[in-house]
């Protein structure tokens, strides 16, 4: 994956993660949180996040290695806090697989 792809796939989890600010200070932040969930923003980025899943898991079942190691990170990906663990996959893992090729 180069550089340029990996920033792009990052963008979506980044976004998710900062998202939750909202939560956190829901004072301070109620005019972006009323307009991030009216426009309807929250589902767009939900379906990035499906779209960036998806798109990971057949990028990790191509690769060539063992499958429990692909199994271990569909179900890390799907189960472990899926926007950090696409970003660690994405600036980490990734090289591992590929070297495995």
């Amino acid at each position: 994956m180069h550089k340029i792809e990996r920033i792009l796939w990052s963008i979506p989890p980044v976004l998710f993660v900062l998202q939750l600010a909202f939560y956190i200070f829901p004072v301070a932040l109620n005019d972006y949180y009323m307009w991030f969930y009216d426009n309807g923003w929250f589902d767009k980025l939900i379906i990035i996040l499906l779209i960036e899943y998806f798109y990971l898991v057949l990028n990790i079942w191509k690769k060539k290695s063992g499958k429990f190691e692909k199994w271990d990170w569909t179900l890390r990906l799907l189960f472990v806090f899926p926007p950090l663990s696409f970003l660690y996959y994405i600036w980490k893992k990734e090289a591992v697989f590929e070297k495995g090729n």
